[in-house]
């Protein structure tokens, strides 16, 4: 036993689990025998906000490399973000989009759509089975009214706020000084000015930095996550590594983020995410005003979350929440990746005690980068199986299972 976790034995059959037994008590069917010391089954883990480029962006990253991260990382369902180029705001956007994504993905996969004031185009992108919701920029809220606040509700969807108010964030700022040009005021003059509105649907608050706005998104009945950057790493990283480190929203002052951590380790952030936002390395070499903000971090989450896991500031049953149980609440995936019978038996396996040092030279990633070069993790990814197949094992890849089947209504 470790922590309480037994080894246990897994019967698969096709893509769904037909039961879950301890030891070695299985005797039929496809079995999965997990019996190496420090080894664990999650449920798998689901990131809720993804940026997988691709299209016009490839050079960035692309569905393939993107998603054989997640993989890696030991994800198997992302959600992406519309940012790319076309945006994802248009049905035919949208298709261009799936389709890639049908040919390309590792793991399983929905979308975001971007706003369209027009809102017979939104409701047509809304109504489509592999979208989950509709991702709000900051450049979008004074373009938002109730009628597309109604159009998400209708639809059953997710509105997925980035929360900075336009009026409030600026560019300009030098290296370790964004916090000053995108303050925490700024993420709380979104709520001020846009949760009446954001009450009309069923929103998330995503990529939280701040205890201020995370308490107040609590208040206001809004789910929300954050992700391992906001949570340890500080302005000082940013003054450090410059364009590396460069991310929106900007990292914050040491006392802002160990707030924030602390609220995390008392439960109060719904769900763990990666904001995966790779960019080229020739890009991440302009001067720290030109140069875009983003990093990847699918194949490296799970190692940090685990660490997080091995100091003893949260439990498995924390990963697991974080990682999966809350997202298909907020999403409406009841049956995915869970570990009962009759769930689609897409799993995350994972070694507590396998130990190293983040290199991201290794990455899948094109962007092989990252602010946490050097971290010293304990904890790693083994496996990953994605509706019954596995995709990704200690460092190999197998074929691409059927993708496609997560439909968010």
């Amino acid at each position: 036993m470790l922590g309480g976790i037994r080894r246990v034995s897994i019967v698969i059959s096709g893509e769904f689990i037909k039961r879950m037994c301890l030891g070695y008590t299985c005797r039929e069917g496809d079995v999965v025998k997990l019996n190496e010391p420090g080894t664990v089954v999650l449920p798998g883990v689901i990131d809720m906000h993804v940026h997988l480029r691709g299209l016009e962006l490839s050079y960035k990253e692309d569905e393939k490399s993107g998603t054989m991260a997640a993989a890696a990382g030991g994800v198997t369902l992302v959600l992406d973000m519309p940012n790319t180029k076309p945006r994802i705001n248009t049905t035919e956007a949208l298709e261009r989009k799936l389709e890639a994504l049908r040919t390309k993905s590792y793991v399983e996969f929905g979308v975001y759509v971007g706003l369209n004031p027009r809102k017979e185009e939104l409701e047509k992108m809304l109504a489509n089975k592999h979208v989950a919701g509709l991702k709000l920029y900051p450049e979008d809220l004074p373009l938002i009214d109730e009628g597309i606040m109604e159009l998400v509700a209708k639809n059953n969807k997710l509105l997925i706020v980035h929360c900075e108010h336009p009026d409030l964030i600026e560019e300009g700022c030098h290296e370790g000084e964004r916090s000053l040009c995108r303050p925490v005021a700024a993420e709380l003059g979104c709520l001020e000015s846009y949760s009446q509105l954001f009450r009309r649907a069923r929103t998330h608050i995503t990529h939280v930095t701040s205890p201020q706005l995370l308490l107040k998104a609590r208040a206001e009945g809004f789910t929300t996550d954050t992700c391992p950057h906001y949570l340890l790493l500080t302005s000082d990283y940013e003054r450090k590594l410059g364009c590396i480190a460069k991310v929106n929203p900007p990292l914050r002052p040491r006392d802002v983020q160990e707030k924030l951590f602390n609220l995390f380790v008392a439960g109060l952030v719904d769900a763990w995410v990666t904001d995966h936002a790779p960019h080229s390395h020739n890009e991440k070499l302009k001067s720290f005003v030109e140069c875009p903000s983003g990093f990847p971090g699918l194949e490296i989450s799970l190692k940090i979350l685990l660490t997080l896991v091995n100091k003893g500031f949260i439990s498995m049953k924390t990963v697991t929440r974080l990682t999966n149980s809350a997202p298909r609440k907020i999403l409406k995936i009841d049956n995915y990746g869970c570990t009962e019978p009759g769930c689609v038996a897409s799993l995350t396996i994972v070694n507590l005690k396998k130990r190293g040092r983040i290199d991201p030279t290794k990455f899948i990633s094109k962007a092989k980068y990252t602010p946490f070069e050097g971290f010293e993790y304990e904890g790693d990814v083994i496996a990953t199986i994605v509706r019954g197949s596995f995709v990704y094992v200690e460092g190999d890849f197998y074929n691409r299972p059927m993708v496609g089947n997560v439909e968010f209504r």
